[in-house]
């Protein structure tokens, strides 16, 4: 690999001594240009009101904390010192919301100042250690700056996944762009129309279309975490709480899009509805109509929704063996579906509402192939066929004592027919409606 490793492009030094006296940043500017990369220098922050989209697609930042103009050497006031600091946190917190890239912050001053100064302005946790900002000396860093941003990045494995995958993404990008750009720039228009006339936000699905263009020109992902194995469970075992909130966190991320990030115009399969009743407890509903049935072509009162209701479920059924939970017939779970809470669908009742009676009540939609799951576990419960009961005269004896050895099971009575498909179903509804 290349000494740039993953972090080839553009690097922003933010450094007031630039060109002015040699205290250690003009060697990590010649590391970075003789390395490869280049370096935008600026002897400032940038301005409040200025715009840091423009640093969206930079590898990673280099910034001077003490950012005062004064003289090498001469103690900074306090008060200045304050200010300064504030002033650092402010547009690190900006900055991340437009690009989290690795951030160096050389000091002169003790790190640990630093730090504090960080945590106490909500830039950093207690814990840093893995943390996208770096503090350290400059003279420490020198001209090696790309070892030591490789060498924080193979410590750090969800920092190494995300990169290896960015640079697979922008790669698929630009492919994409080289094959649709240059060819017929109209065809973006085309498909526009095909969804006006098919009477769904055009926005939406071209945007949807994209992102499954992109996907398709991604390489196999590579990235080898074998390394990172060892030190796996010692790592969750000392941060148990925070492990299993952040896992938590990247199952509701594959589940579902919660509803800002959704076309508030339109519904689809899989949204999920939460109403709050008089003693103010939440009911929940899950919609599974057809995507196609789904289209508003009409007045948005006569637009309707298919829902099951569900409940959040604190009683599972886990099988250790498997990895995964013990359903019954007639419901569907979805673990971790939402804030961490596993979500049980009942089957038993289908409600139908006008979509306009509940479009500002969706919470999230529940994304492909978990709603695919639910969807087919309801056509299966709802398409079972009735049973003719078989006669007690040919039955096996019912014993209440020794299990069947092959099954470990007792014998249980057969259901007549669908209508009553099993006593015990009874009081998971009653339950399934009170929610």
């Amino acid at each position: 690999m290349a000494k740039q490793g993953l972090f080839k492009g553009v690097a922003v030094v933010i450094d007031d001594s630039v060109g002015k006296h040699e205290d250690g940043i003009n060697a990590i500017i010649k590391g970075i240009r003789d390395g490869g990369g280049h370096a935008i220098v600026l002897d400032k922050l940038p301005d409040e009101n200025a715009d840091l989209e423009n640093f969206s697609n930079v590898s990673f930042f280099i910034m001077d904390w003490n950012l005062s103009n004064l003289p090498k050497g001469q103690i900074i006031p306090p008060e200045l010192a304050l200010s300064l600091a504030q002033d650092n946190a402010r547009f690190l917190t900006r900055l991340r919301e437009h690009r989290h890239a690795p951030v160096f912050i050389f000091t002169h001053e003790d790190v640990g100042v630093v730090k504090r100064a960080l945590v106490q302005n909500g830039v950093l946790h207690d814990d840093d250690a893995e943390s996208h900002i770096l503090i350290r000396n400059k003279e420490s860093v020198g001209e090696g700056v790309y070892e030591v941003l490789n060498e924080w990045l193979e410590q750090t494995p969800s920092a190494l996944t995300l990169r290896t995958w960015e640079r697979s993404y922008l790669k698929a990008v630009n492919a994409l762009f080289m094959d649709f750009h240059e060819r017929n720039r109209y065809w973006p228009v085309i498909f526009w129309q095909g969804f006006k006339n098919d009477k769904v936000p055009p926005g939406d699905e071209l945007g949807r279309l994209i992102s499954r263009l992109v996907a398709s020109r991604m390489h196999p992902f590579n990235a080898d975490l074998s390394r990172f194995e060892a030190d796996v469970e010692r790592h969750a075992l000392a941060n148990a709480d925070s492990y299993a909130t952040s896992v938590l966190q990247v199952l509701e991320g594959e589940r579902i899009v919660r509803s800002e990030r959704l076309e508030s115009t339109s519904f689809a399969p899989g949204d999920l509805f939460e109403e709050i009743d008089n003693e103010g407890k939440s009911r929940y509903f899950l919609n599974v109509r057809a995507e196609c049935d789904c289209v508003i072509r009409g007045k948005p009162k006569d637009a309707l929704l298919y829902l099951l209701k569900g409940r959040i479920e604190k009683n599972l059924d886990v099988n250790h063996d498997m990895g995964n939970i013990n359903e019954k017939d007639n419901e569907a779970i979805v673990f971790g579906m939402m804030d961490g809470q596993t979500f049980r669908f009942g089957f038993r009742d289908l409600v139908i509402r006008p979509w306009n009676e509940l479009a500002d009540k969706r919470k999230a939609r529940l994304l492909s192939p978990f709603i695919t799951r639910v969807v087919q576990r309801y056509a299966a419960y709802s398409q079972r066929p009735g049973l003719p009961r078989i006669p007690a005269a040919v039955l096996p004896i019912r014993e209440d004592g020794p299990a069947d050895e092959a099954t470990g099971d007792h014998a249980s009575p057969v259901c007549s027919s669908c209508t009553d498909q099993c006593a015990a179903e009874d009081a998971t509804s009653q339950e399934n409606s009170a929610a």
